[in-house]
């Protein structure tokens, strides 16, 4: 993939879309053998992605550094999720244990899942089941540990409609390729 920056005042967002989806799968991206319906998650007070690795550096024996080495890649998302019903609290606290999934996220403001111009990620790995409630407030945080995947995943247009809420589909597959945790995309045609 070649290096892409673009210069759009269009594209200058300062919030976020607000949905997360998920969908339970085995721990290898693969549908169970009895799909898992697609789970929503209620409204989020705030998102942040993060897909960091550290640059190791390498000196010689001068002290002059002469290389890095990238370490240990982290990926995944944190967000908070303002809903905290009990339904809510136990499933975060127990139902998600040693589950793998693929969830989506809506990263724009604008547009509806099934519009123009709207920014999405797929994404594939674990949630903490770690669980903390904090009063007055109440919102809890829910952290996503993204996996690189060995294989693909690749979702049909006919699958997307579960996770879009709409009868239209993408005119494209959607892949998370092998050896990445997750895809971003803009949606800019539906059919």
């Amino acid at each position: 993939m070649a290096l892409t920056v673009t210069d759009n005042v269009g594209d200058i967002q300062s919030k976020g879309g607000g949905v997360l989806k998920a969908t339970e799968r085995l721990s290898t991206g693969a549908a169970l053998s009895t799909p898992d319906s697609v789970h929503v998650f209620g409204k989020q007070k705030d998102t942040k992605l993060r897909d960091k690795t550290p640059f190791n550096p390498r000196y010689d024996e001068s002290g002059a550094k002469v290389a890095n080495e990238q370490g240990d890649r982290d990926s995944g998302f944190d967000c908070t999720i303002m809903a905290r019903d009990a339904d809510t609290v136990n499933n975060l606290r127990n139902e998600v244990r040693n589950k793998y999934y693929l969830t989506m996220k809506k990263l724009s403001q604008t547009g509806a899942l099934s519009s123009s111009n709207t920014m999405i990620m797929f994404s594939f790995g674990q949630f903490h089941p770690d669980m903390e409630l904090s009063l007055p407030g109440g919102e809890i945080p829910a952290m996503f540990e993204g996996i690189v995947l060995d294989s693909a995943i690749s979702l049909t247009p006919g699958e997307l409609s579960a996770w879009t809420g709409n009868t239209t589909a993408l005119p494209a597959t959607i892949t998370i390729s092998a050896g990445d945790w997750c895809t971003i995309f803009e949606v800019t045609t539906w059919v």
